[in-house]
């Protein structure tokens, strides 16, 4: 984690009163707490890069990066990896 992390959640940042999900420069969607925004952060790292994936969960056992998420629409998740997809080689 970045030390200038304030938030405590890889790939979560503050925005107004919501909270922002990003990762590899791609907007994942805003969020009412920043425990959604890191599971749809660890839900698209665990997506791109496997098991090996740095997520938040590797720092809090407990936390299930896939709870929470059935709420999105095959339309969210179909915008998420199309964005993914469109990043371009890593």
């Amino acid at each position: 984690m970045r030390s200038d992390n304030t938030v405590g959640w890889k790939g979560v940042q503050k925005h107004g009163t919501r909270w922002r999900a990003r990762i590899a420069r791609v907007h994942l969607g805003m969020f009412d707490t920043p425990e959604d925004a890191a599971r749809a952060y660890d839900a698209a790292a665990l997506d791109m890069y496997g098991p090996q994936a740095w997520t938040n969960a590797k720092d809090a056992p407990e936390f299930d990066p896939f709870a929470g998420c059935d709420n999105l629409t095959g339309a969210d998740w179909r915008g998420i990896l199309d964005a993914l997809d469109n990043e371009g080689p890593r």
